[in-house]
């Protein structure tokens, strides 16, 4: 969450800035809410389900946005970069 470039996925997507984000998404999910489930200690019992919501993001995003915008990109990019972090920390369990 404290790296810059994550800024738009740290908050809900506003609906008054974008209005017709619902249409595209049906789940919502962003890094403020995990974090959230994170510390109630009580919604994620599997590290799956943590990994979901974290995909669900970047997979929001790319519904919602062109594939050739700036936050397409960095979805894709750090969707990537999650995947080998989080192979990296179940491997190392």
């Amino acid at each position: 969450m404290t790296h810059n470039v994550l800024g738009d996925f740290i908050l809900p997507v506003s609906l008054d800035v974008f209005p017709s984000y619902p249409e595209y998404v049906t789940r919502p999910m962003d890094f403020s809410t995990i974090r959230e489930r994170l510390l109630s200690n009580t919604s994620y019992k599997t590290v799956q389900q943590f990994a979901m919501d974290v995909r669900l993001i970047w997979e929001n995003c790319k519904k919602f946005n062109n594939q050739d915008s700036d936050i397409y990109v960095v979805a894709v990019n750090f969707g990537k970069i999650f995947d080998t972090l989080l192979s990296h920390f179940v491997l190392c369990k």
